[in-house]
């Protein structure tokens, strides 16, 4: 890049990360220290000379500076203090949240609470599935399209563009 733009935008990414620091401490101020909070990210960034040269012109272009890693950061009363999590997947998400409230995991449902971070280790047993559980679980009523609520085609349009949904194009059935 040039010396401009350079002295132009250098400080760019880190005042948008100071930015998100502000943003975090207020809401764990206004959650208070009475709440689990927890921080999650199916991905990093690259950094230093493994950050690609250039980005393609296109949508999905910010994706080749992701790495593999991804963040998960967890705090509150219901989380060891200072302990570590190793060898989790994305996928172990869920099922901590889930033992973090006290609810079971079902069968069908891949990974594995992070016990090891949780500060009541014991978690509820797993029922069969949570598909088979009565009750408003808050899904759309069947039948609702994707784009059928205002916005909702953006949404997956931008999606499909950062390569995290395949282009649905016009069909909203897809």
């Amino acid at each position: 890049i040039s010396g401009d733009d350079f002295e132009l935008y250098h400080g760019v990414v880190a005042a948008a990360c100071r930015f998100h620091d502000m943003m975090l401490a207020r809401l764990l101020e206004i959650a208070g220290p009475e709440t689990n909070v927890v921080l999650c990210s199916d991905h990093g960034f690259l950094s230093g000379s493994s950050r690609p040269l250039r980005s393609p012109n296109d949508p999905a272009g910010p994706a080749l500076w992701h790495r593999d890693m991804g963040v998960l950061v967890m705090a509150g009363p219901g989380i060891k203090p200072g302990a570590r999590v190793l060898g989790a997947s994305l996928l172990d998400v869920t099922p901590t949240l889930l033992a973090l409230a006290g609810l079971p995991c079902g069968r069908d449902m891949p990974g594995m609470p992070l016990t090891a971070v949780l500060a009541d280790p014991e978690v509820p047993p797993r029922i069969s599935s949570w598909e088979e559980v009565p009750g408003e679980c808050g899904r759309h009523p069947e039948g609702t399209l994707w784009g059928s609520a205002p916005g909702n085609g953006l949404l997956v349009q931008r999606l499909a563009d950062l390569g995290y949904l395949n282009d649905p194009a016009d069909d909203n059935r897809e």
